[in-house]
């Protein structure tokens, strides 16, 4: 019964913040050198978190920073997406749809990150909200520039679902631009290319059968990762049921163990997470 439910419990701590288990297995994250590594850049991941704190209330700062981080990583396509969001929450569908366009045919989507561990600095994700904020203003406002946006909006969702460095987060963001955007978009084709929405429909149905089934996998395989971990560490069901809600062991010397294993439930969560991914249905717009 305890197996069966960690997976449940897991999954809600994962989807707040990526995992993250107690201060000293973080630390430990940060001193692997190994782990994500190649997406350590100090120059865009200070940009990247900076936009977080900037697009809301000083866009133009915002825009700067995204500048540098174009100017350093050119064929990143997650910049033009952050400049996008920005465009879209100040209601400039057409700024918007131009820099989706332009990630859309850039070869990476990569949040590169100050430092490690990854799951601690993705906060500009938050901005891609903006993104689907506008898509369902346009599609009250049958505006003519909607069907481009969404078109391209449809690819960018699909990227962003495969961004790296990968964690749960990062995955809920690109299901929640992908939900929404078939969502608007089907609003919107069903009165300007009923043809167009049929397709659309057909994807969503497709789309949300797989988004359940990644949604249940990961879930259970996290979820088992974890019990793993706690048996190997000499665990009884009760404790391992106390780690699973990051409550502290009061066995001082199990505590010290399970935190030494904590890397290995990260590593295997993205290993994990890059095969499920991997399994993403492809449509014509997301190829």
């Amino acid at each position: 019964m305890l197996k069966k439910s960690l997976p449940l419990i897991a999954f809600v701590l994962l989807a707040v913040a990526g995992y993250l288990w107690a201060t000293r297995g973080s630390e430990m994250l940060r001193m692997n050198a190994a782990l994500d590594q190649q997406y350590v850049d100090t120059t865009v991941g200070e940009a990247f978190r900076g936009v977080s704190e900037t697009a809301n209330v000083e866009p133009s700062k915002a825009r700067e920073l995204l500048k540098k981080a174009e100017e350093a990583k050119p064929e990143n396509g997650y910049t033009d997406y952050l400049r996008a969001a920005i465009a879209a929450k100040e209601g400039d569908t057409a700024a918007a749809t131009k820099s989706l366009l332009a990630g859309n045919e850039k070869k990476d989507v990569i949040h590169y990150i100050p430092e490690l561990p990854a799951h601690e600095n993705e906060s500009s994700l938050s901005v891609l909200r903006g993104l689907s904020a506008h898509g369902e203003k346009l599609s009250k406002d049958n505006s003519a520039e909607a069907g481009e946006y969404y078109t391209a909006l449809q690819v960018a969702g699909y990227r962003v679902i495969r961004l790296e460095p990968i964690t749960t987060l990062s995955v809920a963001a690109g299901l929640s631009l992908v939900n929404q955007v078939y969502t608007d978009g089907i609003k919107h084709f069903s009165k300007a290319s009923p043809e167009t929405a049929k397709v659309w429909e057909k994807e969503q149905a497709t789309f949300k059968t797989w988004s359940k089934d990644y949604r249940e996998k990961q879930s259970v395989q996290l979820g088992n990762v974890i019990y793993e971990v706690g048996k190997e560490a000499g665990l009884t069901k009760e404790e391992i049921s106390d780690v699973a809600i990051r409550k502290p062991l009061a066995d001082e010397a199990k505590q010290a163990k399970v935190d030494d294993l904590m890397l290995q439930v990260v590593v295997k969560e993205q290993k994990m997470l890059r095969k499920l991914v991997s399994t993403l249905p492809k449509f014509n717009a997301s190829k």
